[in-house]
């Protein structure tokens, strides 16, 4: 072969190493500096998941502790509702011997209530047609 082609294909070869080289260089950087980003977002995803499972966690101890005083408060509606029962029977009992004891003193109150009625109604007619009517005398 010829000298000078051997030394055009070396300086060749040579130029396309130092090429490959600086290429590798370039890109291994790249790929560190990516490594990095990346190695920075897993930490920043990683201490975020950390924080969310300790929330998540407060949630679930918050809930609990709701669930547990929601029960308190379903007991106590509860006893508040049997208590309420309780006074409405107790009321109505109440009432009923009430009226029962009322009963004899207005047992004839219609009566009463009738002859105050015939009264008040004297008052206002004409004494004349009260007395005919009474006696059944015709009017003139």
């Amino acid at each position: 072969m010829d000298h000078e082609l051997i030394a055009y294909l070396d300086e060749r070869f040579r130029e396309s190493a130092r090429q490959m080289e600086s290429f590798r260089a370039e890109t291994s950087e790249r790929l560190d500096a990516a490594d990095k980003r990346f190695e920075s977002f897993r930490e920043e995803v990683t201490r975020r998941l950390d924080h969310l499972d300790e929330q998540v966690r407060h949630t679930r101890v918050v809930a609990e502790g709701l669930r547990h005083e929601l029960h308190i408060v379903a007991e106590g509606v509860m006893g508040l509702s049997e208590r309420l029962a309780a006074y409405q029977s107790e009321t109505l009992l109440k009432f009923d011997e009430v009226r029962a004891s009322m009963v004899p003193y207005y047992q004839d109150l219609n009566r009463r209530v009738g002859i105050l009625e015939g009264r008040a109604d004297r008052q206002t007619r004409d004494v004349i047609d009260v007395i005919r009517e009474k006696f059944g005398k015709p009017q003139a």
